[in-house]
């Protein structure tokens, strides 16, 4: 992901415009395009889970990950929305969950169904986008 935002927010920070929702759809769709290892990521990360619930010590290491993972998460998205000329209008770590549920609803329903299942990751842009627009703001 750090990569992927590598390479957008320079396209981002150089648009004339604002951007639109649509725009914005087609940048998420582009971010999270389908890889077709969607199903092996979905169980290995579901692994992980069933051996954290199962061995106690592995579950503070699990929940340490996790929450790293999301602090650098928040960071990465943060940046994004600055070089699109957005900022949050609730604190970031309380849109990451919200933001982050749909992606994780999308990835799920992808490994199981493919990505043009009822909200495969074929439809998380505009789903991504809707929700941005309602928790963002331009910063000007």
């Amino acid at each position: 992901m750090q990569e992927r935002a590598a390479e957008l927010i320079p396209l981002l920070s150089r648009r004339d415009c604002l951007l639109t929702p649509e725009d914005t759809a087609e940048y998420v769709t582009e971010f999270f395009a389908p890889t077709g290892l969607e199903s092996t990521w979905f169980a290995l990360e579901t692994e992980f889970m069933l051996l954290a619930m199962r061995e106690p010590t592995s579950s503070l290491s699990l929940a340490d990950f996790i929450v790293r993972s999301r602090l650098d998460l928040e960071e990465l998205v943060e940046g994004i929305l600055h070089a699109a000329g957005r900022r949050f209008t609730i604190p970031v770590d309380r849109a990451m969950p919200i933001l982050g549920g749909v992606y994780e609803r999308a990835f799920r329903i992808t490994a199981l169904a493919g990505p043009d299942a009822p909200e495969g990751l074929n439809e998380l842009g505009s789903r991504i986008a809707e929700l941005l627009f309602a928790i963002t703001e331009d910063e000007g």
